[in-house]
């Protein structure tokens, strides 16, 4: 597995957000949250095929249990673009990025 590989999941995973200059609609935690296998089975449509089994499970769970908002887990569930707020984007894409990092570098043999 080559780091180009890890990157391209990572920014695969952080393609669904949008920000909004006033605040985002998604950016909320108001609602259910997605379980885990729902957001295991939209990560799986973004992950490039190449990557080993169990990788997109162990992204979910991390988001899953991260600050992200139900709302933006819903969007991505959905498969749309999550609106959130400009200042929290950054966050985000990087709980996104990291979980896709490690998991995928655990899948390896990595850390």
């Amino acid at each position: 597995m080559t780091f180009r590989k890890l990157a391209i999941a990572a920014v695969a995973l952080c393609l669904p957000f949008a920000a909004a200059a006033c605040g985002g609609s998604d950016d909320t935690n108001s609602g259910s949250r997605p379980a885990t296998s729902e957001i295991s089975k939209a990560i799986t449509k973004e992950l490039p095929s190449s990557l080993p089994d169990g990788v997109a499970d162990c992204i979910a769970k991390k988001v899953h249990d991260s600050d992200i908002p139900n709302g933006v887990l819903r969007a991505i569930v959905k498969g749309e673009t999550a609106s959130v707020d400009k200042d929290n984007e950054a966050t985000y894409t990087k709980i996104l990025t990291d979980a896709a990092t490690s998991c995928a570098s655990a899948a390896v043999g990595g850390s």
